[in-house]
């Protein structure tokens, strides 16, 4: 249990909070009962809304919602737990899983709390892969119901909201809402989507982790609509938008003037800035944009410079640089919206027989993994370069790898060094913007499952990686390893990995003796010593 962030507690507060505000409101009645839908991959999330319903809460049905990666919607529909499947990346990453953490809990209570005969079902998944429960188990899960959304389906939900009440919602939500929609919107009850995805503890976690005594903290927040405010008030303002109503707020930005060096307000007042940390994801964040703005500027910022940033972030510029130095990847191909509309049979006939099925389509430019689907036909082919083009105007397309995917994270400038190697196994931390940094259950093998020497060979391709893009700073390096060994592939670089105390980029550092306090130290020591860019 992490002594910090613990989601399925939170899951357990949200049903009853969610209750209680239905029965003020008088949507339900004293003892009426409702409906949970929880987006989940660590298992704990929905787990804890079944304890919740054990101890009273008048809950009737506990809708499991999961994205492509459905084992948990097969286990319900048949009592079958198989993870001996293809691996899907999606864009509600936290879901992208093949083992589900904390299921043990369930299938220990359905069994009449039989430790031994938990065990021979756990042992049973990890030496054959799957287990199957029994009938009168089966029956004892009667209250719980299996759904899933396509990736395709996620992201039109997330337009449909938007358009219809102009809320972001992300992805991990999304997967709920549509299994809502799909599942529990014509039983009806009330049905509260418990979800406790939140971008803004990556924010946090690097302002907790900077020594206070060591740096004067000027903290600089952007809107949704692309407003920029000085911010001086309690940090745990920032979950859910609440630091906007806080009254310290003042409209500052940066200043393109280097004589200001920092930040100007609209109150007339200049604030000197020594460094940056930009702490942003996806377009306009990590693609170059602030970076450019800070160059401009003349201030020094931690992570790479603007150029590095566009080419690590445009998904076709960095495999046409991989490609060009002799890096290996998936085999791919990229068209613009206009090659595509111009011959969208040339193309996607050109794609299935470079690539074949299945092929992982996204859009070119994109954070947090927005926007990618797998194609297995044409007509899901189809689908996501429409899903991709509504993210960016240039999609790319990769033939799928069956392997470990594996991450290695660098810092530094001139000299980097590359960590540990780490890979993701059961609640996958892609450094999604949303909750996937802030899953504490993730489970990571630090050192990856790899031979001592095929660590080393990560290692050495992640730093050649590094110097290719022409990275500075810090990036996180990820692969794909093939499991035959025979091939290390390069996946992506991210320029700002996640930096919460779970992400795996810290935590691969952790394991070679650079605790989180110090990495954090190190990254802003790197950025002064580049100095202006």
């Amino acid at each position: 249990m992490n002594p910090v962030y613990d989601s399925s507690q939170e899951i357990h507060l949200i049903s009853s909070k969610a209750f209680g505000l239905l029965l003020e409101q008088g949507e339900i009645t004293c003892g009426e009962k409702m409906n949970v839908v929880v987006p989940t991959g660590n298992f704990g999330n929905i787990l804890a809304a079944f304890y919740a319903k054990n101890m009273g809460l008048p809950i009737e049905t506990l809708y499991c919602a999961s994205n492509e990666n459905k084992v948990l919607f097969d286990f319900f529909q048949s009592g079958t737990y198989d993870r001996k499947r293809e691996f899907i990346l999606t864009s509600s990453p936290s879901m992208d899983i093949l083992i589900s953490s904390n299921l043990e809990r369930l299938i220990y209570r359905i069994t009449g709390e039989d430790a031994a005969q938990t065990k021979v079902f756990m042992d049973a998944l990890s030496s054959n892969g799957e287990y199957t429960i029994t009938k009168e188990m089966m029956e004892k899960l009667s209250c719980f119901v299996g759904g899933y959304a396509s990736e395709a389906e996620t992201a039109a939900n997330i337009k449909k909201v938007f358009d219809k009440a102009g809320y972001i919602m992300d992805t991990h939500t999304s997967v709920a809402s549509c299994v809502y929609y799909d599942k529990a919107k014509d039983a009806g009850l009330k049905t509260v989507i418990a979800s406790t995805a939140s971008p803004y503890k990556f924010t946090r976690s690097v302002m907790d982790a900077i020594d206070k005594e060591k740096y004067n903290l000027v903290l600089l927040g952007i809107t949704k609509e692309g407003r920029w405010f000085l911010f001086d008030d309690d940090i745990d303002l920032l979950p859910e938008d609440r630091w906007l109503t806080s009254p310290s707020l003042v409209p500052a930005w940066i200043s393109p003037d280097r004589s200001v060096h920092g930040v100007v307000t609209a109150k007339g007042d200049t604030i000197r800035l020594d460094a940056v940390f930009p702490v942003l994801h996806g377009k306009n964040g990590e693609d170059g944009t602030v970076q450019g703005l800070l160059q401009l500027a003349g201030i020094p910022f931690v992570g790479c410079d603007a150029t590095a940033s566009g080419v690590c972030m445009d998904k076709a510029v960095t495999n046409a640089v991989a490609d060009a130095v002799g890096i290996a990847q998936a085999k791919w191909c990229a068209y613009s919206r206009f090659a595509y509309d111009s011959d969208r049979e040339g193309c996607l006939q050109a794609a299935e027989e470079k690539l074949g099925y299945p092929i992982f389509v996204k859009p070119a430019n994109a954070g947090s993994s927005v926007g990618i689907t797998k194609a297995t036909d044409r007509e899901s082919l189809v689908r996501g370069m429409e899903v991709a083009f509504a993210e960016d105007k240039k999609a790319v397309l990769e033939a799928c790898i069956i392997g470990h995917e594996v991450e290695c994270a660098v810092m530094g400038n001139d000299t980097p060094i590359a960590a540990q190697v780490g890979e993701i196994v059961a609640a996958a931390d892609f450094y999604d913007f949303d909750a996937k940094y802030n899953n504490p259950q993730s489970e990571l093998h630090i050192p990856a499952d790899l031979s001592p020497e095929k660590l080393e060979e990560v290692r050495a391709a992640a730093l050649r990686a590094y110097g290719a893009m022409g990275c500075e700073g810090l990036s996180r390096v990820d692969f794909f390893v093939t499991y035959d060994g025979e091939q290390v592939l390069l996946n992506e670089i991210n320029t700002i990995p996640g930096q919460t105390p779970i992400s795996m980029y810290p935590k691969l550092f952790e394991a070679v003796g650079v605790p989180y306090s110090e990495l954090i130290d190190r990254l802003v020591a790197y950025a002064l010593e580049r100095g202006a860019v």
